[in-house]
């Protein structure tokens, strides 16, 4: 971990029971089973891997920008739903999901302390995937509410 000015910033790559996929993920508070985190980009994402969580529901809050959640039950069946500022999301646990946010966007990630490689599996895309959904995004297709 490394000092910062009034947070300490950790290199989740080497925090035991967290996964490759927290890159970019700066922890900034954990109080008993919970953990809260923030996590933002500088340019617009495209999504390439797909997670779900088997033990938790996890909440993404959009301090500011935007951007879509794939979600779906099946990494092959996914809706893209906006993200807005000033919102919260809750992506229920089993659910596959993805972020795909606007250069800028900012967010706060609330999710069980627990959370890791062992209980998140995670789901390449496929190139065909990543193209309908890239496609789905462009076209500001909505997810059912």
């Amino acid at each position: 971990r490394k000092a910062g000015k009034n947070k300490v910033k950790y290199n989740v790559d080497r925090m035991p029971g967290t996964a490759v996929f927290q890159r970019g993920f700066e922890r900034l508070h954990d109080f008993e089973n919970w953990r809260v985190m923030t996590s933002g980009v500088e340019r617009q994402e495209r999504p390439t891997v797909l997670q779900k969580h088997d033990l938790t529901d996890e909440v993404f809050i959009v301090l500011s920008g935007g951007g879509f959640m794939l979600l779906g039950d099946t990494p092959d069946r996914l809706e893209a739903c906006p993200m807005e500022a000033g919102k919260s999301y809750v992506v229920p646990r089993g659910v596959w999901h993805s972020h795909v946010l606007a250069g800028g966007t900012q967010l706060l990630i609330v999710e069980n302390n627990d959370t890791g490689e062992h209980n998140s599996p995670l789901a390449t895309m496929t190139r065909e995937q990543i193209e309908a959904y890239g496609a789905l995004i462009e076209a500001g297709t909505a997810c059912k509410e």
